[in-house]
C-alpha cells in the first residue's frame, strides 16, 4: 500500500487532491498475471500491491492516441463524457503486439506501449524509440513517490 507523500502535500491545506488524502488508502499495481488480444490493444489482468485483482487495458484509438482504462470489479462504461466526442464512431487501429518474459508491448505506426509484467509499469514511447511516459512503482524520491504509480484510492 501506497502513502502520498512530496510535493502533493504542499496542497492539502487549500485544496486536498483524493491521491494526497494521508487518511485514505492506495492500492497500486504490481504485477500483470494474464492477458489477452481485444480489439485495438489489449486486456489485461493485474494483482495489487495489496493482492486484489484488477483489470486494465490499452487500446489505440488512433495511431498516435492510446485509451487506458484500469478498474476493480465490474467494467466501467466504454462510452464516457470524459471522452473526445465522436470517440463511439472512431475505429480501432490494430497495433502490433509482441511479449517476453518481461513486458507485453502494442505498436502503432506513431506509438509504441510496454507494459511490464513484474513489477508492473507502463511505459509509452514515440516512433524514434524516446520514452513520452514511464510509470512504475519504484519510481521514488528520497521520502516517498514521486508520482503515485498506476492504481486507485479507497
Amino acid at each position: 500500500m501506497a502513502k502520498p507523500g512530496g510535493p502533493l502535500l504542499e496542497f492539502s491545506e487549500d485544496w486536498m487532491p483524493i491521491f494526497a488524502d494521508p487518511a485514505r488508502e492506495y492500492a497500486y499495481l504490481a504485477e500483470v498475471t494474464s492477458h489477452r488480444a481485444v480489439e485495438g490493444g489489449a486486456e489485461f489482468e493485474a494483482r495489487t500491491d495489496t493482492g486484489e485483482t484488477a483489470r486494465a487495458s490499452v487500446v489505440f484509438v488512433r495511431p498516435h492516441v492510446v485509451r487506458f482504462r484500469a478498474w476493480v470489479g465490474d467494467e466501467p462504461p466504454l462510452d464516457s463524457p470524459m471522452l473526445v466526442e465522436g470517440y463511439d464512431r472512431l475505429k480501432p487501429v490494430l497495433p502490433g503486439f509482441t511479449e517476453d518474459d518481461e513486458a507485453v508491448t502494442l505498436e502503432s505506426s506513431a506509438l509504441r506501449v510496454s507494459l511490464g509484467r513484474k513489477p508492473w509499469s507502463l511505459t509509452v514511447f514515440d516512433a524514434d524509440g524516446r520514452p513520452l511516459l514511464e510509470q512504475r512503482p519504484d519510481d521514488r524520491q528520497l521520502l516517498g513517490p514521486v508520482v503515485l504509480p498506476t492504481g486507485y484510492s479507497k
